[in-house]
């Protein structure tokens, strides 16, 4: 069973150099550098499945219901982890764009699934091509993961597309992941910021399959605790 991702680990633990062409992040910002004050950044109160505030401005940003989202102090990575853990039992199907950003990938593995993947070549301008992924969808499809903007070209996946990809997942009683880490790039006028530790991720999805991420969450966290070195 795989257990880690070769890429992250390299990406993590690189050399340093002046010019760095390899990776598609920015530089960190310190909170010096903001015009803000500590208190407005302060998320005190109940944090039981994320604090309250922060959940209503996500919900409204997505334009969903409050009880649609799941934050993760962990970042996109772990709210990854969390929703195909959630979806996916070890054997099941997964669908999984190629190429694609190798974390995913690793998930996958990491839980036990048999994959598949369908194309996003360069010669079609790493469109999703939703004949060709008809073709793999089978009655064992279980999810189908795919990045939006795509992770590594930044193309787009238009509405219409997404939609017809939910269409047949449904069809078979499959999910789709999208990875929309990137997509908020398209919905600010001004250059973003990288708060390093101050990340967060969320999930946004139905009411009933949130309220199931919240619970592989609360399991992640215990595991974590009981496998942590004495």
């Amino acid at each position: 069973m795989k257990t880690e991702s070769t890429y992250m680990q390299w990406a993590k633990m690189r050399p340093k150099v002046k010019y760095d062409l390899a990776l598609s992040g920015i530089l960190n910002l310190p909170f010096a550098e903001l015009d803000a004050k500590i208190e407005d950044l302060d998320l005190n109160g109940d944090n039981s499945y994320g604090y309250r505030p922060l959940v209503d401005a996500l919900a409204a940003h997505c334009e969903v219901e409050p009880e649609s989202v799941v934050t993760i102090s962990g970042g996109t990575s772990m709210a990854n982890h969390l929703a195909m853990a959630a979806a996916l039992e070890h054997g099941d199907e997964v669908l999984i764009e190629k190429p694609t950003y190798d974390p995913l990938l690793a998930v996958a593995e990491y839980l036990g699934a048999n994959i598949k993947r369908f194309p996003r070549s360069f010669e079609n301008g790493f469109r999703v091509d939703v004949d060709e992924l008809a073709k793999q969808i089978t009655p064992r499809t279980r999810l189908i993961v795919l990045t939006n903007l795509h992770n590594p070209s930044s193309t787009l996946v238009d509405k219409e597309t997404l939609k017809r990809i939910g269409e047949m997942a449904r069809s078979v009683g499959a999910r789709v992941l999208v990875d929309e880490v990137y997509d908020e790039g398209l919905r600010i006028e001004r250059p973003a910021l990288w708060l390093d530790s101050g990340r967060a991720g969320f999930c946004a999805a139905h009411a009933k399959a949130s309220r199931y991420f919240r619970r592989c969450r609360t399991a992640a966290f215990r595991t974590a605790q009981r496998r942590r070195p004495g």
